[in-house]
């Protein structure tokens, strides 16, 4: 029963690794800073077909013998790969590479080369200052470290290294926050995150967003099974729902202590099974936790937040553990609560659905 999961009071573990093999640049043991680069390698390029003896004005048998770049072989963007001639000489057309690559093969079939793009270069950050502890072959290792793990409910974009800086609301958004994570005490609107994209911010963190202003933002209805992989110029994370709520006071006390300090933030969400929380990392000061850790267990009584419609993103207080296991629609027998809303109604939920918010949060 943890969201907020530490290993040990005060310390964070993340595993780090890239999907396919790569080149491994630290050891066991070593000492690593959040932005340095732990993994590097390359992916192939993208395989594009291009029409070019429709473009040449000849038949597809004719291709490879009007072609100026042999398979294999690189070019550069804008040089003519293949020409041809028509109307006794007169007339020459030539077909141009729409970018750098390889010509990766021909076909006499359908008159199409197929051009590969220059390979990708991939990088996987340390993302948490702190120490190598583990490592995974070629593909890469896991860091620990001390810090300050905090959930929100929804994030979009992905992963995001900066200073922290604490506003009170969009009109303190100044062109020197460039770079900077933006932690907002209260909600925002579509204006006040578009002003921080111009402002160059690297993240916001904000209690709410009305939806209505969230795709005004996205420019398109936001997917709430998995996010994290928008391309967005900078990540967001709500840590209290949709609406106009103002953020919980322990979680801004404890963003505010770490103003100008180095966080982590990752808007990474899925609530459907295997459930990713959208996460802020602060390092870990002598007082910045507060004394809260994540092996505490819910007591009667404590403040919860529910994770799943019809419930989303509302609080409610525990009212008491179910002695009897819940059974759900999928006639699944799971650990369950009995939370009582701010209206007075109360209702049996999921353990797994609810968490805790006071600063750390539970799942």
């Amino acid at each position: 029963m943890s969201a907020a999961f530490m290993p040990r009071p005060g310390r964070v573990r993340k595993v780090r690794r890239l999907a396919s093999p790569g080149e491994v640049l630290v050891s066991l043991g070593d000492c690593v800073q959040a932005e340095d680069i732990l993994v590097r390698s390359e992916e192939p390029g993208e395989v594009v077909a291009l029409a070019a003896a429709a473009q040449l004005g000849i038949s597809p048998a004719e291709l490879s013998t009007s072609l100026k770049v042999s398979v294999g072989q690189a070019f550069r963007q804008g040089q003519c790969l293949g020409r041809s001639r028509h109307w006794f000489g007169f007339v020459e057309r030539c077909v141009t590479a729409p970018f750098d690559g390889i010509l990766e093969s021909v076909s006499p079939v359908t008159g199409q080369c197929f051009l590969r793009k220059p390979p990708r270069s991939l990088e996987c950050p340390a993302y948490l200052t702190g120490q190598v502890v583990e490592t995974h072959g070629a593909t890469g290792v896991t860091v620990e470290g001390e810090g300050c793990l905090l959930h929100g409910v929804l994030g979009v974009g992905g992963e995001c290294i900066g200073p922290l800086q604490t506003l009170e609301d969009e009109g303190s958004i100044q062109a020197d926050h460039r770079g900077q994570v933006l932690a907002f005490h209260q909600a925002l609107i579509a204006r006040g995150l578009f002003h921080a994209v111009e402002a160059g911010a690297r993240a916001v963190i904000v209690p709410s967003v009305d939806d209505g202003e969230l795709t005004r933002f996205l420019g398109d209805e936001l997917s709430l099974a998995v996010t994290g992989d928008e391309t967005l110029p900078m990540t967001l994370i709500l840590t209290e729902g949709f609406g106009k709520l103002h953020m919980m006071e322990k979680m801004w006390h404890l963003l505010s202590q770490n103003q100008g300090n180095v966080v982590s933030c990752s808007g990474a969400t899925q609530i459907r099974a295997g459930a990713i929380r959208p996460e802020i990392v602060l390092p870990l000061a002598d007082s910045s936790c507060g004394g809260l850790r994540g092996e505490e267990r819910l007591e009667p009584g404590m403040r919860l937040r529910c994770l799943r419609e019809p419930w989303f993103g509302q609080t409610a207080t525990l009212v008491a553990f179910l002695t009897e296991p819940l059974r759900l629609p999928t006639e699944s027998m799971v650990p369950g609560v009995r939370v009582r809303f701010e209206s007075g109604r109360q209702a049996d939920l999921p353990l797994a659905n609810v968490e805790r918010v006071d600063g750390v949060s539970f799942s």
